[in-house]
């Protein structure tokens, strides 16, 4: 499976682009690796401040609620 993540700044231009080829064993596992490799690529830019967006929605409000798995 091959994850991507799109980095935008506030006026919707391109900060960065980014994939991986992993081994994800479902679509909720792929949805969380290109979450966390958006999260890492904007750390390792030193982005101060981030939004996330995806498609699942129990992706993002885990993020957002802190969820302990």
């Amino acid at each position: 499976m091959i994850c991507a993540a799109v980095g935008r700044d506030h006026l919707g231009s391109i900060i960065f682009s980014i994939t991986e080829k992993n081994q994800a064993t479902s679509p909720l596992v792929g949805e969380i690796r290109a979450a966390i490799l958006g999260i890492k690529e904007a750390l390792k830019l030193k982005i101060k401040f981030c939004v996330l967006e995806g498609d699942s929605r129990a992706v993002i409000s885990s993020i957002n609620t802190g969820a302990k798995y």
